[in-house]
């Protein structure tokens, strides 16, 4: 139900397919900061599991929006997603998080230009159970936009 495999360097596509197949009932899985997650990686594995709550996916520096929106629209019971130092994801993310991920509770992003006003947006109007909010170094994400969330949204703890 729940597997850690944090900066593991043999996490190729055929390793991860094979641990998609075998462990169909993971609730809770950590590939943080392994060097060859990529967009196969990730959708071999998207695939397999359906049925994710918590995903840290942080310091993958090669995943993309088109292969996270596929793992969003897969695992809709997510409630912690962590994209810390995932330079390549943006507003597509966001939206996809927005349509599918209604029950989300945590989500971290950071070190992405990639992420706008309008993505932000998405994902907090579309994520009413949302309490922690990290998005430090997204430099496209206006003040105006971070107070208005922090104004319309006191409950939600948003760090910037």
């Amino acid at each position: 139900e729940d597997l850690a495999l944090d900066s593991c360097v043999g996490c190729t596509v055929e390793a991860t397919s094979q641990v998609a197949r075998r462990c169909t009932e993971l609730k809770i899985l950590s590939l943080s900061n392994c060097p060859l997650v990529d967009d196969t990686t990730l959708s071999s594995i998207s695939l397999c599991l359906s049925g994710l709550t918590h995903l840290d996916l942080s310091g993958c520096k090669m995943i993309t929006d088109k292969t996270l929106a596929g793992v969003v629209k897969a695992n809709t019971a997510l409630t912690h997603l962590n994209l810390y130092g995932c330079p390549k994801l943006g507003n597509r993310s966001l939206q996809a998080l927005g349509e599918h991920c209604a029950e989300l509770k945590y989500f971290s992003m950071a070190v992405t230009s990639a992420v706008q006003d309008k993505g932000v947006m998405r994902l907090v109007s579309g994520c009413p159970m949302l309490q922690d909010l990290y998005m430090t170094n997204c430099p496209q994400i206006s003040q105006e936009i971070k107070g208005l969330i922090r104004m319309q949204m006191p409950w939600l703890n948003v760090v910037t």
